[in-house]
């Protein structure tokens, strides 16, 4: 498994419909979510094209008790 995974053409909602989009996941954490979203260099990632399909969806995981200063929301994570 990649440090980092990218959804290609992924139809988001956060919590508002952003239609279809990119979503770069690090480690646990949601990196960025963007259209057409390109990474460089020499890291190893898994790509996961959804192809826009509406039967998949994203949704934030359980609000941590003690939140990340930089705002990101961690993918999966449950209160202690």
């Amino acid at each position: 498994m990649a440090a980092l995974t990218l959804l290609k053409r992924a139809h988001v909602y956060a919590p508002d419909d952003l239609g279809v989009g990119d979503i770069l996941i690090a480690g646990r954490q949601i990196a960025a979510i963007e259209r057409g979203l390109q990474l460089t260099g020499n890291v190893p990632i898994d790509v996961i094209d959804l192809d826009g399909r509406p039967t998949l969806y994203l949704q934030r995981g359980l609000p941590s008790p003690h939140p990340d200063p930089d705002g990101h929301a961690e993918v999966g994570s449950r209160p202690d």
